[in-house]
């Protein structure tokens, strides 16, 4: 027996809308078929929708992992050609900020 079968046989009960009009009954039927879908996947009325639910999560997750390492790549690809040209034309100016920051770090260092 599931553990959780008392909250699935439970009916979703949503609220009458307050204008009580227009198109809000379709939207009510498609809130309600989500409802009960999603209720019926993540208390496992049935084990193998539930897997591939959890499948299909699991390998969203993955990709938006790979799309964001593969963003951190190609902003490092960028940073590599970029860096040494702007370095390049204004090498005095960067030299004196760093030169300043290599200061107040041994001065803070010291203390």
């Amino acid at each position: 027996m599931n553990p959780f079968q008392k909250y699935l046989d439970m009916e979703p009960i949503l609220p009458a809308p307050a204008g009580g009009g227009g198109r809000c009954p379709s939207y009510r039927s498609r809130l309600h078929c989500a409802l009960t879908t999603l209720r019926r996947l993540f208390l496992v009325q049935d084990t193998k929708e539930s897997l591939k639910f959890l499948l299909l999560s699991t390998s969203s997750h993955m990709l938006a992992l790979c799309v964001n390492g593969l963003t951190l790549l190609l902003l490092v690809v960028i940073g590599v050609f970029t860096f040494p040209v702007m370095y390049k034309h204004n090498q005095a100016l960067v030299d004196r900020y760093v030169s300043m920051v290599t200061s107040r770090v041994a001065a803070f260092r010291a203390k």
